[in-house]
């Protein structure tokens, strides 16, 4: 996982706290809190555990109020029509709900955005790399990222999420079963 300097770097770093923009500027210090696919995707991931892919990949209708509780689906499936989202293993498919943290940053503001816009993808601006995921732009990004916010480390890398994640979820003593089904460890 990161270390609490790593996460403390990343997360205040421009992008986070104020930044030229949200396309080159993003490493620059200026005025502007853009809330786009590089804001969100890091903090999705670790609040959520999502894999990097699973998160580049949502769609708009991934993100659904079950029982009274803002969740994202992951599954292959889509209600867009599109055919493009993977999933590393069967136990991948799972419901997470949306951490309370995201909803206090405004998560949900910038999902009825996207769906007010008729969007498909939640982070539409992500495209396809020459592997076939979404991820693996997204991941180049990310290493560039975190070495210019001064976070890098030989040891961690974008999957360092969920590894923390986890890690999260045993602290607070959270039944290993929903822990497990909760980061697509397993099915519960």
């Amino acid at each position: 996982p990161f270390s609490t300097t790593q996460l403390r770097a990343i997360f205040s770093a421009p992008l986070y706290v104020g930044c030229r923009d949200g396309e080159q500027g993003y490493a620059t210090p200026g005025p502007n809190r853009p809330r786009n696919a590089r804001f969100w995707i890091p903090l999705v991931s670790m609040f959520c555990g999502l894999r990097l892919n699973e998160a580049c990949q949502l769609d708009v209708s991934d993100v659904r109020m079950i029982e009274d509780i803002e969740c994202l689906v992951i599954s292959e499936r889509s209600e867009g029509g599109t055919t493009d989202k993977r999933l590393k293993t069967t136990s991948s498919e799972r419901v997470v709900p949306v951490h309370a943290a995201l909803l206090d940053l405004g998560f949900m503001n910038f999902v009825g955005q996207r769906r007010r816009s008729g969007e498909i993808k939640l982070f539409g601006e992500v495209g396809m790399g020459a592997t076939g995921y979404r991820s693996t732009t997204c991941s180049q990004w990310f290493r560039r990222f975190v070495a210019k916010a001064g976070a890098g480390s030989p040891k961690t890398c974008f999957h360092s999420f969920r590894h923390g994640f986890r890690d999260a979820l045993r602290e607070a003593r959270i039944d290993r079963d929903i822990a497990l089904a909760l980061g697509g460890w397993t099915s519960a």
